[in-house]
């Protein structure tokens, strides 16, 4: 009796190992499809406001997660996208860059300039590993329309995921889904 009871608490704790392998969770709030309104998106950096902490301890991923957006949206064909270095290359003028904060006035004045009818700005609130070997990623995005200077579309994402058989992959894993879930979403 208890060698069951033996065997099946170690089955028990085992199997809730293998269940915090399994894909990642996202959380995302339903939202009106953008495609109605806006034919052409500008994708900023997003910023980094994570704790100073998690910043010396896992790079900004900011960079990352904006060209794999920019990717992602345009294999998808929803909406003509405006190319980044374009892009670069008014923030530098403008010196928006230098500052590192987009709002959504200026937003709508750098929208005006590239010819978009909508920017995508956001921000990264989390983003490194918890306990090993969880991670997470939580992402705040939203589309501001140049027009009328209000947000169109807002959502925040929060990833979360664990892997014990391959933890150093789970910070490059986190960004690739969360990504995907915010490109299903957009559309």
């Amino acid at each position: 009796m208890k060698r069951r009871l033996a065997v099946a608490t170690v089955l028990a704790l085992f199997l809730t190992m293998l269940a915090g392998c399994g894909g990642i969770e996202v959380q995302v709030a339903p939202k009106d499809k953008l495609s109605a309104s806006i034919k052409t998106l500008a994708v900023m950096e997003f910023g980094d406001v994570r704790q100073t902490k998690e910043k010396s301890a896992y790079d900004n991923p900011a960079k990352i997660i904006q060209e794999k957006i920019i990717t992602g949206l345009a294999s998808q064909g929803t909406f003509k996208i405006i190319e980044r270095e374009q892009l670069d290359k008014i923030l530098a003028e403008q010196r928006l860059q230098a500052a590192g904060l987009i709002d959504n006035a200026s937003a709508v004045e750098l929208g005006k300039m590239l010819g978009a009818d909508g920017i995508m700005i956001g921000t990264i609130t989390e983003y490194g590993r918890t306990i090993y070997p969880k991670a997470r990623l939580t992402v705040n995005v939203r589309v501001v329309d140049v027009k009328t200077g209000s947000v169109k579309w807002a959502t925040e994402i929060k990833g979360r995921k664990s892997n014990y058989a391959y933890p150093v992959e789970l910070l490059k894993d986190i960004i690739d889904e969360t990504v995907a879930k915010l490109l299903a979403e957009i559309q």
